[in-house]
Protein backbone atom coordinates (compact mmCIF):
# COMPACT_ATOMS: atom_id res chain seq x y z
CA UNK A 1 0.00 0.00 0.00
CA UNK A 2 2.75 2.45 0.96
CA UNK A 3 4.61 1.53 -2.23
CA UNK A 4 1.58 2.74 -4.21
CA UNK A 5 1.63 6.09 -2.41
CA UNK A 6 5.24 6.59 -3.48
CA UNK A 7 4.42 5.72 -7.06
CA UNK A 8 1.53 8.19 -6.97
CA UNK A 9 3.79 10.95 -5.63
CA UNK A 10 6.30 10.34 -8.42
CA UNK A 11 3.52 10.36 -11.01
CA UNK A 12 2.16 13.74 -9.89
CA UNK A 13 5.26 15.71 -10.93
CA UNK A 14 4.76 15.63 -14.70
CA UNK A 15 1.02 16.17 -14.24
CA UNK A 16 1.57 19.27 -12.10
CA UNK A 17 4.05 20.68 -14.60
CA UNK A 18 1.61 20.02 -17.44
CA UNK A 19 -0.95 22.14 -15.60
CA UNK A 20 1.42 25.08 -15.37
CA UNK A 21 2.56 24.71 -11.76
CA UNK A 22 6.24 25.63 -11.72
CA UNK A 23 8.72 23.90 -9.45
CA UNK A 24 9.07 25.76 -6.17
CA UNK A 25 12.86 25.91 -6.37
CA UNK A 26 15.71 24.62 -8.43
CA UNK A 27 16.06 21.02 -7.28
CA UNK A 28 18.90 20.35 -9.69
CA UNK A 29 21.23 22.26 -7.35
CA UNK A 30 19.79 21.12 -4.01
CA UNK A 31 22.18 19.00 -1.94
CA UNK A 32 21.34 15.30 -2.02
CA UNK A 33 20.84 15.28 1.75
CA UNK A 34 18.20 17.99 1.37
CA UNK A 35 16.36 15.99 -1.29
CA UNK A 36 16.39 12.94 0.96
CA UNK A 37 15.08 14.97 3.92
CA UNK A 38 12.31 16.46 1.76
CA UNK A 39 11.34 13.04 0.45
CA UNK A 40 11.07 11.61 3.95
CA UNK A 41 9.15 14.65 5.24
CA UNK A 42 6.71 14.27 2.36
CA UNK A 43 6.37 10.57 3.04
CA UNK A 44 5.60 11.19 6.72
CA UNK A 45 3.08 13.92 5.89
CA UNK A 46 1.35 11.82 3.20
CA UNK A 47 0.82 9.01 5.70
CA UNK A 48 -0.93 11.39 8.10
CA UNK A 49 -3.07 13.53 5.82
CA UNK A 50 -4.06 14.23 2.24
CA UNK A 51 -1.58 16.67 0.78
CA UNK A 52 -2.92 19.78 -0.91
CA UNK A 53 -2.21 19.88 -4.66
CA UNK A 54 0.65 22.39 -4.38
CA UNK A 55 2.44 20.45 -1.67
CA UNK A 56 1.86 17.17 -3.50
CA UNK A 57 3.40 18.67 -6.64
CA UNK A 58 6.39 20.01 -4.68
CA UNK A 59 6.83 16.61 -3.03
CA UNK A 60 6.61 14.89 -6.37
CA UNK A 61 9.27 17.18 -7.83
CA UNK A 62 11.57 16.43 -4.91
CA UNK A 63 10.91 12.69 -5.29
CA UNK A 64 11.65 12.79 -8.99
CA UNK A 65 14.88 14.74 -8.44
CA UNK A 66 15.96 12.28 -5.74
CA UNK A 67 15.17 9.31 -7.95
CA UNK A 68 17.27 10.71 -10.80
CA UNK A 69 20.17 12.24 -8.88
CA UNK A 70 20.38 9.99 -5.86
CA UNK A 71 19.57 6.64 -7.40
CA UNK A 72 20.29 7.01 -11.11
CA UNK A 73 16.62 6.46 -11.95
CA UNK A 74 16.58 3.06 -10.24
CA UNK A 75 13.23 2.95 -8.43
CA UNK A 76 14.08 -0.31 -6.65
CA UNK A 77 17.17 1.31 -5.09
CA UNK A 78 15.06 4.29 -4.00
CA UNK A 79 12.52 1.97 -2.35
CA UNK A 80 15.28 -0.02 -0.63
CA UNK A 81 16.75 3.21 0.76
CA UNK A 82 13.31 4.46 1.82
CA UNK A 83 12.55 1.21 3.66
CA UNK A 84 15.84 1.40 5.54
CA UNK A 85 15.21 5.05 6.45
CA UNK A 86 11.66 4.53 7.62
CA UNK A 87 12.83 1.64 9.79
CA UNK A 88 15.22 4.02 11.53
CA UNK A 89 18.48 2.97 9.91
CA UNK A 90 19.27 6.45 8.59
CA UNK A 91 20.08 9.73 10.22
CA UNK A 92 17.66 12.13 8.52
CA UNK A 93 16.04 14.32 11.18
CA UNK A 94 12.33 13.85 11.80
CA UNK A 95 11.85 17.64 11.80
CA UNK A 96 12.58 18.13 8.09
CA UNK A 97 10.11 20.56 6.58
CA UNK A 98 7.81 19.87 3.67
CA UNK A 99 8.73 21.63 0.43
CA UNK A 100 6.68 24.78 -0.13
CA UNK A 101 4.21 24.71 -3.00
Amino acid sequence: MKHLALVALLALGPLALAHGQPATDDLTRAPLGELKARYLACDRAATRTVLDPGTAAACSSAAEALLKRGFGGDFDRLIAWWRAEKDGAGGVPQAAALPKP
